[in-house]
């Protein structure tokens, strides 16, 4: 099996549909894929897949973040900072 050096993963974390589905942002990931809960999210075989020394770069959005950082050491990682934000906006929005 090959082995990755590293690995960037954007788990389906579990979020209840929004009730306003004309948001800026749209209905939610529900509607857009199938979500995963957590214990299957960490039980996925991150490993077997992962070189020795991996970089793990893990999306997880700030209601998830606690969830993250157990998803991380589930995986065999250790947490060592934040490597990017990404701020959704409305577009256009000339001030970012």
């Amino acid at each position: 099996m090959t082995k990755y050096n590293i690995i960037y993963a954007d788990p389906p974390w579990m979020y209840l549909p929004r009730k306003n589905k004309k948001t800026s942002f749209g209905g939610g990931a529900a509607g857009q894929y199938p979500l995963m809960p957590l214990e299957d999210i960490k039980a996925l075989s991150i490993n077997d897949i992962a070189d020795t020394n991996c970089a793990l770069f893990l999306w997880a959005t700030f209601p998830r973040l606690a969830e993250g950082l157990e998803v991380i050491k589930a995986w065999g990682f250790t947490y060592k900072t934040i490597g990017f934000n990404w701020i959704k906006t409305k577009m256009p929005n000339p001030k970012i």
